[in-house]
C-alpha cells in the first residue's frame, strides 16, 4: 500500500485466525479499502472457505474455477451463486479477478453494469462479457451455471512481474512495479498444493498452474479486454455454425466430384484443409472467434472422399452386372 497500488488481491485463506500477525492482518483489511479478500463457495463441507470477518461484501471474492470434464480448468466465473454449505448461500458471489478489475477501472470512472445485448451479461463501459453456454465451441452439455466466460490467458511462461515478499519487505522492489497496478500475492511453492490444472497457460509444470498465476490472466483479460480493445473469445450462434458447416461440405463435395484425378483430388484435399485450419487460427487469434474446426474437417474428409469414390463404385457395380448377364 506504501506504493499506491490501485488494488491488492490477498490469495490466501483468512477466515479463521492464522498467527501471529491477526490482529494487525485485521486492522489493515479493515483500512485499506482497495484490499480485496477471498473466499471459497463450491465443493464439498471441507472445501469451503469463509472470507475474512473484517471485510465487506464487496472486498470479498470467489476463487472457484468450474471444470471441464477432463478436469483442466479453461473457463472461470465472473460470478455465481455459492454451495448450500457457504455462510449466505442466497446471495449472488463475484469472482477475485472481477472484484479486482472493478476496483481498478473505478478509477477510469468504469463500473460494473448488465449487458445491453443480454441483460444477464455483465459490462464495464461498451465491453460486454459475453456468457458461456453449455454448447459454446466443443462444449456439449456443460454445466453453464452462474456466469462464466472463457479463459483467454496471456502467453509466455512469465507475462507478470512476480517478486518475493522477502524482497518487497526488504525495500528491494522498484516502486513503479506497483504503483497505480494491480497486485496480487499468493502463494507459488509446490509444498502449499496451490495449483490448477490449466492446460492453455504455460508454466514450467506441465499443466499445473500457481492459482494466484491463474487469477492474474483471468484479470489481466478482464482489464484488456475493456481498456485494450483485447477481443474476447466467442461463438456464434448455433445457426451460423451449421451454415458453416453446410458451406465446408458443398465446398468439398464439388471438389470430391469434379476433380476425379487422383492426385488432383490429394492436392485439393490437404489445401482445402490447410484453408480451414488457416481460417479458424486467425479468427480465434485477431477476433477471439472459436469456429468448430474437428466436426468441419471430419465432415470435409468424409463428404468428399464418398462423393469422389461414388463414380467408380457405380462403375464397378456396373461392371459386375454386366458381366453376371
Amino acid at each position: 500500500n506504501q506504493h499506491a497500488p490501485r488494488a491488492i488481491g490477498v490469495d490466501l485463506y483468512r477466515g479463521l485466525a492464522s498467527e501471529p500477525g491477526h490482529s494487525a492482518l485485521k486492522e489493515v483489511f479493515a483500512t485499506s479499502p482497495n484490499v480485496i479478500g477471498i473466499e471459497r463457495i463450491t465443493g464439498v463441507v471441507s472445501d469451503v472457505a469463509t472470507p475474512p470477518a473484517v471485510l465487506p461484501e464487496k472486498q470479498v471474492g470467489i476463487v472457484d474455477f468450474p471444470l471441464d470434464g477432463d478436469g483442466f480448468v479453461r473457463r472461470a466465473y465472473l460470478g455465481t451463486m455459492p454451495s448450500v454449505d457457504a455462510i449466505d448461500p442466497d446471495r449472488f458471489r463475484f469472482a477475485l479477478a472481477l472484484r479486482l478489475a472493478e476496483q481498478y477501472l473505478a478509477s477510469e470512472g468504469l463500473t460494473l453494469d448488465n449487458g445491453l445485448r443480454d441483460p444477464r451479461n455483465m459490462r464495464f463501459g461498451q465491453t460486454e462479457f459475453p456468457r458461456f453456454q453449455n454448447a459454446d465451441g466443443g462444449y456439449v452439455d456443460s454445466d453453464a451455471a452462474g456466469i462464466q466466460i472463457i479463459i483467454n490467458p496471456r502467453s509466455g511462461k512469465t507475462p507478470f512481474n512476480i517478486v518475493s515478499m522477502a524482497d518487497v519487505l526488504q525495500g528491494r522492489i522498484d516502486a513503479e512495479l506497483i504503483r497505480d497496478r494491480v497486485v496480487l500475492i499468493g502463494v507459488t511453492s509446490l509444498s502449499a498444493k496451490d495449483l490448477i490444472n490449466a492446460a492453455a497457460i504455460q508454466s514450467e509444470n506441465p499443466s499445473l498452474v500457481y492459482g494466484v498465476e491463474v487469477h492474474a490472466h483471468f484479470t489481466s483479460q478482464i482489464l484488456s479486454a475493456v481498456l485494450d480493445d483485447r477481443p474476447l473469445l466467442n461463438v456464434w450462434p448455433d445457426l451460423w455454425e451449421y451454415l458453416w458447416l453446410v458451406c465446408w461440405t458443398f465446398i468439398a463435395g464439388f471438389v470430391g466430384w469434379y476433380y476425379q484425378s487422383t492426385w488432383k483430388f490429394s492436392i485439393l484435399l490437404i489445401l482445402l484443409s490447410v484453408a480451414l485450419w488457416l481460417f479458424c487460427y486467425l479468427a480465434i487469434s485477431l477476433l477471439g472467434l472459436w469456429l468448430p474446426f474437428v466436426p468441419t474437417m471430419i465432415s470435409i474428409f468424409a463428404t468428399s472422399t464418398i462423393v469422389f469414390s461414388l463414380p467408380r463404385v457405380i462403375r464397378i457395380r456396373k461392371t459386375l452386372n454386366a458381366y453376371k448377364s
